[in-house]
């Protein structure tokens, strides 16, 4: 919830300033942004009540972001839809790492004794991330590659009959 309200906070004091120096053609595009973000909230929002009504073991940000993910997918939402508001939160998510910082500083007597099995844990689990990232897009680019050869293929074949 506090994200959500971070999130409401960051887009409202941006809207708040473009009415007030720019002129009406601003203010559509403004709008334009608040309608964007309504949709990334109603999606966010339907993954937290589908995964709280139905007590799924799967978080519900993480069931928002597979909605969203979907909706792309078939085409029912554009990314023109949510374009703006994506460079928006993109632009400003070094922002959005202050709850958490603050939550950790809240809670140092609890992990003050923990300090070098938390550190093992972050160092691990980043050589992780960038070792399956690093095999996941070596995976995709075999993929592509051998799609894009077939297709020369078959079309050298055409083209020689």
């Amino acid at each position: 919830m506090v994200k959500v309200g971070v999130l409401l906070v960051a887009v409202a004091s941006r809207i708040k300033l473009r009415f007030i120096t720019r002129n009406q053609r601003k203010e559509d595009s403004d709008l334009k942004l608040l309608r964007e973000f309504a949709i990334i909230v109603a999606i966010a929002f339907g993954g937290e009540f589908i995964s709280y009504y139905f007590n799924l073991a799967i978080p519900g940000n993480v069931l928002g972001m597979l909605i969203l993910f979907s909706l792309l997918l078939s085409g029912l939402l554009k990314v023109e839809q949510i374009k703006n508001i994506g460079k928006f939160l993109l632009d400003h998510l070094a922002f959005f790492f202050i709850p958490p910082a603050v939550a950790i500083i809240s809670t140092f007597d609890i992990l003050k004794g923990q300090w070098i099995q938390l550190t093992l844990v972050v160092i691990l689990s980043t050589i992780m991330v960038l070792i399956s990232t690093g095999l996941t897009i070596q995976f995709f680019q075999k993929v592509i590659n051998r799609v894009l050869n077939n297709k020369e293929e078959i079309l050298e074949n055409k083209s020689d009959n």
